[in-house]
């Protein structure tokens, strides 16, 4: 029995994947690692589609997600992982406390997206507003008259944005149609290497037995015309 199962930040998603392997062994088990392999690749595919289409969220986002094939004492397992460390609070939502403060760059501030406050490439002053007393960093001097660039907060709910759980889930309820597919694949290259096989001994042996036909065949008429022959010699000698 080889067992296929997909994990999420080394949980397990979705339904087990079973398939017995005790008649067709190494094809069933060819087959599984295949469709593990299809399943991993439409995870990563459409993920990406996911995380790019929840806002601002780069290339470093779309592509630090990964879906790694492993097998191990007859089982199969998919793991999905991501690069960036904290990108699991995007996939559940959740809260983000700052140490002491989170620095969120201003909506009509021209910081580059991604830029933390403390990577800023110019010196950053600190100020509290004395309306509501929220913290303000600032640039001293800015050409473009937006002095100030974010503002802090202890904390911030951040909603859920990803949803790799729901692909992944949803591709496991499909890896029968990879697995059908990839045994389909199999079959027909077995079969093909066996009909491969089959056209080339006959091929081999064809040869031969023209050669043998030929052999025999001219063998026999030589022999009979050397009969022939020779029975007219004796006619005309005892003439």
């Amino acid at each position: 029995m080889t067992n296929t199962r997909i994990y999420f930040d080394g949980k397990r998603v979705g339904p087990i994947f079973r398939r017995a392997t005790e008649k067709r062994g190494e094809k069933v088990r060819s087959a599984v690692r295949g469709a593990a392999q299809d399943a991993a690749d439409e995870i990563v595919r459409r993920g990406k589609i996911d995380i790019a289409s929840a806002g601002k969220f780069g290339t470093r986002w779309t592509q630090g997600l990964h879906a790694t094939v492993s097998e191990g004492g007859g089982n199969v397992k998919i793991d999905i992982t991501h690069d960036v460390p904290y990108f699991r609070i995007f996939e559940y939502g959740g809260v983000i406390y700052g140490k002491p403060l989170l620095w969120i760059p201003l909506s009509f501030a021209d910081v580059p997206k991604g830029l933390w406050a403390r990577d800023y490439p110019e010196p950053l002053f600190k100020v509290v507003r004395k309306s509501d007393g929220l913290p303000l960093l600032g640039v001293k001097g800015a050409t473009d008259g937006n002095v100030f660039k974010y503002f802090g907060k202890e904390s911030v709910l951040e909603p859920k944005k990803f949803h790799i759980r729901e692909i992944a889930r949803d591709v496991a309820k499909g890896l029968n149609k990879f697995y059908n597919v990839r045994l389909k694949e199999g079959v027909k290259v077995e079969k093909n290497e066996s009909s491969s096989s089959d056209s080339g001994s006959g091929s081999s042996n064809s040869p031969s037995n023209s050669v043998d036909a030929g052999t025999g065949g001219g063998g026999g008429s030589g022999g009979f015309g050397g009969g022939s022959t020779k029975a007219k010699k004796k006619k005309k000698r005892r003439r």
